[in-house]
């Protein structure tokens, strides 16, 4: 079972005023065996975080995001007017859709062209190869990863441990989406034997490492540049591996608060304490 879920408001629940860190959410519930809804709406007060909740003789533990990963952000194309930057956008999204509904192997300049009611040659006026549609959509995901673990950090305050949590919450919390649990386990695969899909990932996990780097020197300034970076792979590699496991419709998702409390510690600690033997 999944549930589409929405905040409604702070206040009082039908059998009492709510903690301070509980809140109304409204949630559809879709029979993801059938494929269908089935028309229920729920209403319940979330409990102890911003992540799992029941609702009232239902039973039912579901995860309300506190961090939420726009889907992309797409730089303005120098010399393109307001149409032009429209039709661009249209196409990114929906190669997107395509990516992660259908995904990489569906991924052609035709079909993209009919899931944005385009014809064919309109959208290569605007790329010349599906590699270069490619490019810019990747770049347009992770320009969006960029913007929101700044956004999380900032959030989190100056303190590098409380930045540091901050940024892994904002990971683990987005490998529960339905986009990231379909689009990056479908470029791994790929990434086996297609060099250019081999390399447009590295370059954009290149760019996640870097807010990783940037903590792991505050939080311990010892550690040679070598380390630093060790360290960025290692964690950057720990928590994406939970995709598997605990990521959209897999077995373990309704543990992904525990699993967060758990990286966040472990990370912080083994960041602060690590030293290369030898």
């Amino acid at each position: 079972m999944h549930l589409e879920c929405e905040r409604i408001s702070h206040g009082a629940a039908r059998t009492g005023k709510l903690d301070k860190r509980q809140e109304l959410v409204k949630c559809q519930v879709l029979d993801v065996r059938r494929g269908s809804a089935d028309g229920r709406t729920l209403t319940g007060a979330t409990s102890c975080s911003h992540w799992s909740f029941d609702f009232w003789n239902v039973g039912i533990q579901v995860p309300l995001l506190k961090f939420e990963v726009p889907p992309l952000k797409i730089v303005h194309r120098k010399g393109s007017n307001a149409r032009g930057q429209e039709g661009l956008e249209q196409i990114l999204h929906a190669a997107l859709s395509v990516l992660v509904e259908e995904g990489y192997q569906a991924l052609t300049m035709r079909r993209i062209a009919s899931k944005c009611g385009l014809r064919l040659g309109n959208i290569s006026y605007y790329f010349k190869s599906k590699d270069d549609l490619v490019q810019v959509l990747l770049d347009a995901i992770m320009t969006s990863y960029e913007n929101a673990f700044q956004t999380a950090m900032d959030e989190a305050g100056s303190d590098p441990e409380s930045r540091m949590r901050g940024l892994i919450q904002l990971i683990l919390e987005d490998i529960t989406t339905k986009k990231t649990t379909h689009v990056f386990p479908e470029l791994w695969a790929l990434s086996n034997h297609d060099p250019f899909v081999k390399e447009r990932l590295y370059e954009l996990y290149s760019r996640q490492y870097v807010y990783f780097e940037e903590l792991i020197r505050q939080l311990n300034p010892a550690l040679s540049e070598e380390d630093t970076r060790e360290l960025a792979v290692y964690i950057s590699a720990a928590l994406e591996g939970m995709t598997v496991f605990a990521g959209h419709g897999k077995p373990w998702i309704t543990a992904m608060p525990r699993f967060e409390r758990i990286a966040c510690h472990s990370f912080v600690e083994l960041v602060k304490s690590y030293r290369r033997e030898g």
